[in-house]
């Protein structure tokens, strides 16, 4: 009789070292994962994103005919802030707050920049536009900042004789 009960102490003993050593492997392969794709997530990058895929949908109204309208919106508090900068074939545009730089030499650039410890300026669409106008007037370049002033930033499009005309709301 000791003898089987020590080998049920055995059996028992081992199956569970193993259940606790499986239990460790499983927890360090889960933060291993972890770490590796966290840093790949950047909430920033996403918000430049998202105003992209809004503002591609709003072009492509006003490209119809219809006219759009643009909200752009980001984190201010996190300390991220989101820009619309139209560079015009410039290879870069100087506001107040940022040097933004061209990401490439198209001659309508239109860009979702934003700052989140450094400026960047990746999420682009070439306008296939004679020309690109802003409140009335042709510039070279411009930009157009979210929350100005604790008000949301809106603007109005509309595709017309070739030229894309954006309008603040």
């Amino acid at each position: 009789m000791k003898i089987k009960y020590e080998k049920k102490a055995a059996f028992l003993w081992n199956n569970t070292f193993s259940l606790i050593i499986g239990a460790a492997i499983v927890v360090l392969l889960v933060i291993f994962f972890f770490m590796i794709l966290a840093p790949v997530y950047d909430r920033a990058d996403e918000i430049a994103k998202a105003n992209k895929e809004a503002l591609v949908k709003e072009l492509e109204k006003a490209a119809l005919g219809n006219g759009g309208e643009f909200s752009l919106w980001g984190l201010p508090e996190d300390g991220v802030a989101v820009y619309l900068v139209y560079f015009g074939g410039e290879a870069a545009h100087v506001t107040d707050d940022f040097l933004f730089w061209a990401p490439n030499a198209a001659e309508h650039n239109l860009c979702i920049c934003y700052f989140s410890g450094q400026v960047f300026c990746k999420h682009c669409i070439d306008l296939e536009a004679d020309e690109v106008v802003l409140n009335g007037s042709i510039e070279k370049s411009w930009s157009f900042k979210e929350n100005q002033n604790g008000e949301t930033a809106r603007l109005k499009i509309i595709k017309e004789d070739g030229a894309y005309v954006f309008e603040k709301i």
